[in-house]
């Protein structure tokens, strides 16, 4: 049924009879409710076939509900869940059996009428169930996350039009649809329709205004005993009302369980149920995605995280037991699962007594609904349609976007109009829509920089530093994400153009490392990227290329060179780096090349600071020290070059820096005290000079001038460090 989420009460402390009479009163609330849904939606379904099925139907429906009932109570592990026949799919299954009477495939024997509706229903049941439980194994219940809001909003709208037209054939006892609708106000509509559609807007106010849990089947009673106190007034005869249809036909004996037997099946029309299994076949996914959403929604007042797929399993083995006789879908009942809570403590205690009491009805209660009255029955249905319609016609308005609010609208007429079937392809094609729409407006560059703002790991000299930052602007990187396509790609060309209106462009560097897929025309895009690069006398680089992509891109070359790719960015960053410098201006040496930074930020002269360190000279490999080492002394690189590597469990290491000749290794640990935070070794063979803890400190007592001096070296190297981290970081946000 339509589900409005309610605040439920905490559950009551009471222990003993108290607590026991509260689950029964519960139980016998969430009975009364069940009952009349149950009733209403089955009647809707079989009525089509002629009024023995209908009160078979009818039993069907109540064994549905208890099968619902006790399967998830039992099953499942969202505590109080209340299950039962609902209303969403029985509206669509219901419009394909009033099709297929309104074109007398239904009218050669009451028997064959009641077999086929009883298939057509049956195997809906069956494959809901199958659905269920295969997605509920699978663990795919958070896929419904992925339904846009506004779309199955059309859904649901178009199924309360479908329950509003059902609820009217139930009063006339007759199948209406858009083109016969006018049918349905002929002359005796006053007392055929009027009184029906009068009482379901009743339900309407009294299920949204009223907050007792009583409220819903007091007025359904009162309903029933307002139509047997008007037929007093009226000095009619109940046979007479009977006769002129407006009450519904009871089934004979006591009974109502009478479900499709085997020996039925011969009567079945086999030509129907194939004419409508497509319609039908929509009705495992609406029943799915509503089944998703009303245990999230019914999950929201417990403390704990609810089973998300195995409540989709226990439902679905529900209705696969259901669906054996031709019983109707059923699922989780947001609006009883609250009333559960409300009317009493919300336990599975309760859950058991309304199966109980359902059961009892189904057992000894077939001669009692021929005294239900289709006023009431109808209404009940058509409360439901106007349930839904309120929700997503009227308060769509205010919650939705004009956008998302015509597509509701859309879904809806269409299914109105032409048909559920069309409906839902064409709701379906609006998802793929909306979603391409929406998705195309997402710009896949999650940031665009030049090479003045994004360096490689590898220190230099500031003479090396300033031969880069000329050559900065020659270099845009561009980092991508998330699945790229042909309607995002084309952004990527975007950004291209604007940089080479602006300036001289050498180099596109393509970061795909958080690119999460690429189809075809999204590759075909890159390639014309690289294209156009090739024509203004650029080049286009990538980094970091997942497999997929690499695959696609492949695909997508044909005879072309393949594109050059980089493991990393750092690496690509890098390897531009070094064409921009001459490795023969590098200087390599002895100690004046070690303090050739530090003696250029400072007044201090090589003789000034060289009685304090050590020469060390490192194999190509050799670790200077490890990662969580006591930091007891900084180096100063004369010759070759050192790396610095943090290493993370169950992970490659990471490069953090690479260092030449000039520059310190391990001054932060020196100023800070705390242990290593990384390993170092040499790449090459290489010369640095060690400056110890000690040493330091008896610098500070024989020349404090000198060990200033480093000091405030130390000081200025840092900050540039931040400065440059501060600017990259500013450029990343750009």
């Amino acid at each position: 049924m339509s589900d409005v989420t309610t605040t439920a009460g905490s559950e009551s402390a009471r222990t003993g009879p108290a607590a026991l009479l509260a689950d029964l009163g519960a139980g016998a609330i969430v009975a009364a409710v069940a009952f009349t849904i149950a009733v209403s939606v089955s009647t809707l379904v079989y009525g089509s076939a002629g009024p023995e099925s209908a009160a078979r139907g009818v039993g069907l429906g109540l064994m549905s509900a208890v099968v619902m009932l006790v399967t998830v109570a039992l099953a499942g592990t969202l505590r109080g869940a209340v299950a039962s026949a609902q209303d969403a799919p029985s509206a669509v299954v219901a419009g394909a059996t009033a099709a297929a009477a309104a074109g007398g495939a239904l009218a050669a024997t009451a028997d064959g009428g009641f077999a086929t509706v009883a298939v057509m229903s049956g195997l809906t049941t069956l494959a809901t169930g199958l659905t269920f439980v295969v997605v509920g194994w699978l663990r795919l219940g958070g896929l419904v996350r992925f339904l846009p809001y506004p779309v199955m909003g059309g859904f649901l709208a178009g199924t309360g039009w479908l329950l509003l037209l059902g609820g009217v054939s139930v009063m006339t006892d007759r199948f209406v649809d858009v083109a016969s609708l006018g049918s349905a106000f002929g002359p005796g509509w006053w007392y055929e329709v009027a009184p029906g559609l009068a009482f379901a807007l009743l339900l309407l106010v009294v299920a949204r205004r009223a907050r007792s849990p009583l409220a819903f089947p007091l007025t359904v009673a009162g309903g029933v005993a307002t139509f047997y106190l008007a037929l007093a007034l009226s000095g009619s005869d109940l046979g007479d009302w009977r006769h002129v249809g407006l009450l519904l036909s009871s089934v004979g004996g006591s009974g109502l369980l009478r479900p499709l037997s085997p020996a039925e099946l011969p009567a079945v029309d086999w030509n129907v149920v194939l004419t409508h299994l497509p319609a039908l076949a929509t009705v495992p996914l609406l029943a799915l995605v509503a089944t998703l959403l009303n245990i999230t929604a019914s999950e929201l007042n417990e403390t704990g995280k609810t089973d998300l797929d195995r409540q989709l399993r226990a439902a679905g083995f529900g209705n696969m037991l259901a669906g054996v006789g031709g019983g109707i879908v059923g699922y989780h009942v947001v609006s009883l699962t609250a009333l559960n809570r409300r009317a009493g403590r919300g336990t599975n205690l309760a859950v058991m007594v309304a199966a109980g009491l359902l059961l009892a009805a189904l057992l000894l209660g077939g001669s009692a609904i021929g005294y239900l009255p289709r006023a009431v029955v109808g209404g009940v249905v058509s409360y439901l349609g106007l349930d839904f319609l309120y929700d997503w016609v009227v308060s769509g308005w205010r919650r939705l976007a004009a956008v998302e609010y015509a597509l509701v609208l859309a879904i809806l007429a269409a299914i109105a109009v032409v048909g559920f079937l069309p409906g839902v392809a064409l709701g379906l094609v609006l998802t793929v829509l909306l979603f391409v729409v929406s998705y195309g407006r997402v710009d896949p560059v999650r940031y665009a920089a030049t090479g003045a703002a994004l360096r490689s790991r590898v220190r230099r000299t500031p003479a090396q530093e300033a031969l880069l930052d000329a050559a900065g602007e020659g270099l845009l990187v561009m980092q991508l994400q998330g699945f790229l396509f042909f309607g995002t790609t084309w952004r990527v060309l975007e950004h291209a153009e604007a940089a080479w209106r602006d300036r001289a462009v050498d180099t596109v560097l393509i970061d795909l490392g958080r690119v999460t897929g690429v189809d075809a025309s999204g590759a075909m895009a890159l390639r014309t990227l690289a294209r156009r690069c090739e024509a203004r006398g650029c080049r286009l680089w990538l980094a970091d290329v997942p497999p997929s992509v690499a695959d696609a891109l492949a695909r997508a070359s044909g005879d072309e060179a393949s594109l050059r790719a980089f493991p990393s960015v750092d690496a690509a960053l890098e390897a531009r780096e070094e064409e921009r410098l001459d490795p023969a201006a590098i200087e390599e040496g002895g100690v004046a090349a070690a303090l050739s930074d530090l003696v250029a930020c400072t007044n201090l002269s090589p003789a000034d600071l060289e009685p304090y360190l050590t020469r060390v000279e490192l194999d190509g490999g050799r670790q200077l020290f490890a990662q969580g080492d006591d930091a007891d002394a900084m180096y100063l690189v004369a010759a070759g070059r050192l790396s610095t590597l943090r290493h993370v469990p169950d992970a490659a290491s990471e490069r953090l820096e690479t260092m030449g000749p000039g520059h310190p290794v391990g001054e932060v640990g020196v100023l800070t005290g705390a242990p290593r935070g990384a390993t170092v070794h040499a790449d090459v063979p290489s010369v640095v000079y060690r400056l110890t803890l000690a040493d330091l400190e008896r610098m500070r007592r024989e020349d404090p001038r000198a060990a200033a001096g480093v000091y405030e070296w130390l000081a200025r190297r840092m900050a540039g460090r931040i400065g440059h981290l501060v600017n990259t970081v500013d450029a990343l946000r750009r």
